[in-house]
């Protein structure tokens, strides 16, 4: 064995964790039956990250850059079904957008404004 399969090896342990932080995200919503304060924006753009990476895998033969990258697509992709499932709220993408309700009367250091 030379030492690109060592690279390899250690390229796909280096992207692990980001496999496993989905994998307790996921453990966690179907824990609490809750998808509370999950972004669904925030993962749906790593999906979109990994599958630029799995690109750019394919164009210099890594497959370490593939394997560990279609595993984190793969979980995230089923993170994002879980929070749709569990959400409060049926996600629209109008909610994303809407605009907050304002608190007129607000104190800062007990002075109303």
């Amino acid at each position: 064995m030379d030492n690109s399969f060592y690279t390899e090896l250690w390229m796909i342990t280096a992207g692990m964790p980001f496999y496993l932080g989905g994998i307790f995200q996921i453990v966690k919503m179907l824990k609490t039956k809750s998808s509370k304060n999950v972004s669904i924006l925030t993962w749906g753009l790593f999906v979109f990250a990994q599958i630029q990476w799995i690109v750019y895998g394919f164009l210099i033969n890594s497959t370490s850059l593939i394997i560990t990258n279609v595993g984190c697509v793969a979980t995230n992709s089923i993170l994002i079904y879980i929070t749709l499932k569990y959400s409060d709220e049926k996600f629209k993408i109008k909610n994303i957008f809407k605009k907050k309700k304002r608190c007129n009367n607000v104190t800062f250091m007990g002075i109303d404004r």
